[in-house]
């Protein structure tokens, strides 16, 4: 399966580890932007003016990401300072990919029942071993 991590600039190293985790399991990893090599190292939300057409070629890498994923995977253990991973979840929800959110859900968008829900990162490598059953389970019903 192709997968994409969406999450905070500053949980990118953790973000690098997992999806060596996921590579390990057999799946592909379409995000990049936790590798930090494409574009040379990560803009901060002070920068993106400065740095125009790497800010543009690095929407463009993450959207063909995204595009090409058959699960986004949205990682909230940090608090989001640019508010990528945010824009990365909505186009996700458009696109109706397979999503799970890993750690809490920090929008109301995240209730959404399609939306699956893992505690943390352990139990998302779990689930990536028998990830057929994202696409087999039922759609989680909200809860008041």
């Amino acid at each position: 399966m192709k997968i994409y991590l969406a999450a905070s600039v500053t949980y990118a190293e953790e973000t690098a580890a997992i999806a060596e985790d996921i590579r390990n399991i057999g799946h592909e990893v379409t995000s990049h932007w936790h590798d930090s090599v494409p574009l040379g190292g990560f803009l901060g939300s002070e920068e993106i003016e400065n740095y125009q057409a790497k800010s543009q070629s690095g929407a463009f890498m993450d959207m063909s990401g995204i595009l090409d994923a058959d699960l986004i995977v949205v990682f909230t253990k940090k608090t989001s300072t640019t508010g990528g991973m945010h824009v990365e979840f909505g186009i996700a929800i458009g696109l109706e990919k397979k999503i799970v959110v890993v750690g809490r859900r920090v929008n109301v968008f995240m209730m959404i029942p399609s939306v699956r829900n893992v505690a943390n990162e352990a139990e998302f490598l779990d689930l990536m071993k028998d990830w057929r059953s994202l696409f087999s389970a039922p759609a989680q019903t909200a809860k008041d």
